[in-house]
């Protein structure tokens, strides 16, 4: 494989991710889906939860294509440790990701941010 983990335990990526993809995946999502990014291709994509639960099962016979393309496209998924499933919304703590990165700028600039962070 050609992604390696950091000594900070931060996945590195073998292929470029496309930031709007991924903002749509977690702006778009719903209880019922999960979208994931592939860490060789950075592809994203969104899969039902019902396709990966099928996925896990027998193949359908009477199943109708675009139900059997989503179901393949989650058994590649579920086979596969090339995919990083993205966070739900209600993993994703704004005011902690703002707070993080103002905590990580230059010491110099650092108060700034931390100051207009504090004040949301």
């Amino acid at each position: 494989m050609r992604f390696q983990v950091s000594s900070d335990n931060e996945v590195e990526m073998a292929a470029p991710v496309s930031i709007k993809e991924v903002v749509d995946a977690l702006d778009g999502a719903m209880d019922e889906m999960s979208s994931y990014v592939n860490r060789e291709t950075g592809q994203v994509i969104t899969v039902s939860h019902e396709d990966l639960h099928l996925a896990e099962e027998d193949p359908v016979p009477d199943m109708p294509d675009w139900q059997r393309d989503a179901v393949a496209e989650a058994r590649s998924v579920l086979e596969s440790d090339d995919w990083l499933e993205l966070p739900k919304k209600v993993d994703i703590h704004e005011w902690q990701i703002m707070d993080n990165f103002g905590r990580s700028l230059a010491s110099d600039s650092a108060p700034c941010a931390r100051v207009v962070v504090a004040s949301r």
